[in-house]
């Protein structure tokens, strides 16, 4: 859906991932273009790289991006602790994380940062659809479970919104779940 290719190894490498739109594999978890390609496309703006392989030199001048395929928005901790269930490592809190260490590096101090974000389009999500999602792979646990921890993921991704505008985030897409 978002992920531009963060991990650069392994079968997202191999054909025909890319190979339909772009006439190559580009890593990307698709054979084409992903939602965040059209968005851009429809708003004029450059396809995304993605973030992790240049996180410590790039300069990202047409954007970055920090989805990570099979992210939740909960920690793997929260599913542990409450629900004895092991979920993937990659949550909202690392995507967080690494979005704020790009920045802190080239965008550093806070009036620069405010400065650039101001500035910025950013989509945040679509997160939170697999926090529901393998709970339909899990056969030993009702299907109801993911309405006792809806309002938690709600509200985890209403608090990361919050944490990009306290940062100075202006203009900020939040497409909804499937």
């Amino acid at each position: 859906i978002i992920d531009t290719g963060i991990f650069r190894s392994g079968s997202i490498w191999a054909p025909p991932y890319g190979g339909t739109y772009f006439h190559h594999p580009t890593g990307r978890c698709s054979d084409g273009r992903l939602i965040v390609d059209f968005y851009a496309q429809a708003l004029g703006l450059p396809l995304l790289p993605p973030s992790g392989p240049e996180e410590k030199t790039g300069k990202f001048p047409t954007g970055a991006n920090f989805a990570v395929l099979g992210s939740i928005a909960l920690s793997p901790d929260y599913y542990s602790k409450r629900y004895n269930f092991s979920m993937s490592h990659w949550c909202l809190d690392w995507e967080l994380g690494s979005f704020k260490t790009v920045l802190a590096r080239i965008a550093p101090g806070k009036a620069a940062t405010k400065r650039l974000l101001s500035e910025s389009l950013i989509v945040f999500g679509e997160i939170g659809g697999n926090d529901y999602n393998f709970w339909f792979y899990d056969r030993q646990r009702s299907r109801d479970t993911p309405y006792k921890f809806m309002p938690d993921v709600i509200a985890r991704i209403g608090s990361g919104v919050q944490e990009v505008i306290n940062l100075g985030a202006k203009t900020i897409l939040v497409p909804g779940n499937f």
